[in-house]
């Protein structure tokens, strides 16, 4: 037997080895703790900006579908096999197609072909929320280069919510678009570097994926300091660089016959960019006050929740960003702004704020087909590279007015009417969202009450639709220019059709013009929408005509003088004896 004392003595060193081991591990769940909450707080700055965006873009991207410009791009490349794919880059790289961007197609071709994979929409939601997210993770290192972490920070807000330009999660600009300003943002990071040949090689590459962000280039060096005389041969070397770049880029547009430039004549070329550049930041700014404003004027219940829980979170995150009490880990990622001014850290800011100007009137030169006046729908897409400066202006205010007006009883209601003012920007952003997922749903409603009235489509059939009932979005079109372009995506047709049947929607009541007395329709841009090359000859028994109802359709017949009748046709609801598509699978409801 063991002796009690023996047994005191083991019990005894059981016990402090026991409190040892607890003592470590302990000490190792506090280091971990401490190790996670200096890493959530250290990634705080680009996690909320992933907050915002989904809150403010993408939240109801279940519901998002294809539109306009889409519905050209993005089906074929999901249904294409990836040979077939590399086969097309390599033709509208090498020849220079595209409308002179070649890589803006390449970027829309892969990524739909990435969501043909998973013949899911949704995925390429995901590919642009997770493309926006980079480029605002991008956009806060870039500036924190140059200023505080906290001017950084609410540009990236401010940049986020630019709504001059309502077309963030339109897939063409959201696959084909943002790749354009993340070559961009990687250009100016490379040029702060002194890494001038990387720069100037990813400007270029940005130039022909999207033209409009090139000259935002110009600007870059200044973020760091201001020209002086001992560095404006650099800065004059870094213009013509870009310049060379830029000449050399119309001129293989020019060759290669790229319509836009080759039709602009010398009046547009020299009038069009200083009067865009002119007008275009004051549309652009103007967003931030029309926007909230818009909301206001048609106000709901819902939104008013909506906006005390925003305004709530907009309150936590300035308060933060203006207080003097934070976790240790918070202060090594944020340079805190102290309530007293700092003349130095102001005039840094005004700097900035002038600078921004300089980012915003670059912004627009090269937007020689859309005017700057458009602030609804995918003409919008004129103020995309005006989010930069905008946001820099945006910040600059906001930051030198909350340190003159946030001091003592003022503060909390000047940062509680700076959240409000958030948060009706973030409500317009959702109400976007809106329009864009009830496009969608128009356009289901519609292909799917047509579909299976049409078992008896053939070659060269021309349906026309009545407009009269269909409804019509702001934000994005739902069933107009490219009707023409679905229903050869929503069946395999024969190959051996010259002419498969195609939809078109009627301007207006234009049918007297298209059907008249004789045997042959007349079709053109004046009487149908439709791109053009969609036309195609049609006799008039090749006709099949389509009333609409609260944007559902219904087969009927059309004589001259007479105008609508029954259809004479008596025939079951039923599909056309062809094989459906991917497209037919994602736009058509069940019966």
């Amino acid at each position: 037997m063991v002796p009690c004392a023996e047994l005191d003595g083991m019990s005894m060193m059981l016990t402090l080895e026991n409190a040892a081991e607890g003592k470590q591990h302990r000490k190792r769940e506090h280091r971990y703790r401490e190790k996670a909450l200096s890493w959530f707080f250290r990634n705080l700055p680009v996690l909320s900006f992933g907050v915002l965006l989904f809150v403010a873009r993408y939240a109801l991207a279940d519901q998002f579908g294809l539109y306009e410009d889409d519905l050209s791009r993005i089906p074929g490349a999901m249904a294409e096999s990836l040979g077939n794919i590399l086969r097309h880059l390599q033709y509208w790289v090498f020849h220079f197609r595209g409308q002179g961007r070649p890589l803006h197609e390449a970027f829309i071709l892969l990524f739909g072909y990435l969501g043909g994979r998973f013949s899911s929409l949704q995925v390429l939601y995901l590919l642009g929320f997770l493309l926006a997210w980079l480029n605002a993770a991008l956009l806060y290192r870039l500036i924190r280069s140059a200023a505080s972490d906290a001017f950084a920070y609410i540009l990236v807000f401010g940049w986020i919510l630019f709504l001059a330009d309502t077309t963030h999660v339109f897939l063409t600009h959201a696959l084909g678009v943002q790749p354009a300003f993340t070559l961009y943002l990687l250009a100016a990071l490379a040029l702060l570097r002194d890494k001038p040949f990387l720069g100037y090689a990813l400007g270029a590459l940005s130039l022909i994926t999207y033209e409009t962000f090139f000259l935002l280039l110009l600007p870059i060096p200044l973020l760091l300091q201001p020209i002086s005389l001992k560095k404006w041969k650099l800065y004059l070397r870094h213009v013509i660089v870009l310049g060379a770049i830029l000449v050399a880029d119309f001129a293989l547009r020019i060759y290669v016959g790229e319509s836009r430039i080759a039709g602009l004549g010398l009046r547009q070329l020299l009038i069009t960019p200083l009067d865009h550049s002119l007008r275009g930041p004051l549309y652009g700014l103007s967003a931030y006050v029309y926007r909230p404003i818009e909301v206001l004027q048609g106000f709901s219940p819902t939104q008013g929740l909506q906006l005390v829980v925003l305004s709530g979170g907009y309150f936590l995150v300035l308060s933060l960003l203006f207080s003097h009490t934070f976790p240790q880990a918070f202060e090594e990622t944020f340079v805190v702004l102290d309530a007293p001014f700092r003349w130095k850290r102001v005039r840094e800011e005004w700097y900035l704020l002038l600078l921004g100007f300089a980012f915003l009137v670059l912004a627009y030169p090269l937007t020689f087909t859309v005017d700057p006046a458009n602030l609804t729908g995918r003409a919008s897409r004129v103020h995309l590279a005006g989010a930069f400066g905008a946001a820099m202006v945006f910040a600059g205010c906001l930051l030198l007015f909350i340190r003159r007006y946030s001091r003592g009883a003022y503060r909390h209601g000047v940062l509680g009417v700076i959240s409000v003012w958030l948060s009706l920007l973030t409500l317009f952003s959702i109400s976007v969202q809106t329009e864009y997922a009830r496009a969608w749903a128009l356009q289901r409603r519609f292909w799917s009450s047509l579909v299976y009235q049409i078992q008896d489509v053939g070659e060269g059939d021309v349906l026309l639709v009545d407009p009269g009932g269909l409804i019509d979005t702001a934000q994005i079109g739902a069933n107009t220019w490219n009707v023409p372009r679905v229903l050869p995506q929503l069946f395999t047709f024969p190959e051996t059709w010259v002419y498969p049947p195609m939809a078109y929607r009627v301007i207006g009541g234009a049918w007297e013009e298209i059907l008249g007395e004789g045997t042959s329709i007349t079709l053109n841009r004046q009487v149908i929408l439709t791109p053009n090359d969609t036309l195609h000859p049609a006799d008039a028994d090749d006709v099949k005509v389509f009333s609409s109802e609260n944007g559902f359709l219904h087969r009927m017949d059309y004589r001259p003088g007479q105008g609508y009748t029954s259809s004479e046709l008596d025939m079951e609801q039923a599909l056309p004896p062809f094989t459906t598509t991917l497209l037919f699978r994602l736009m058509v409801l069940d019966e």
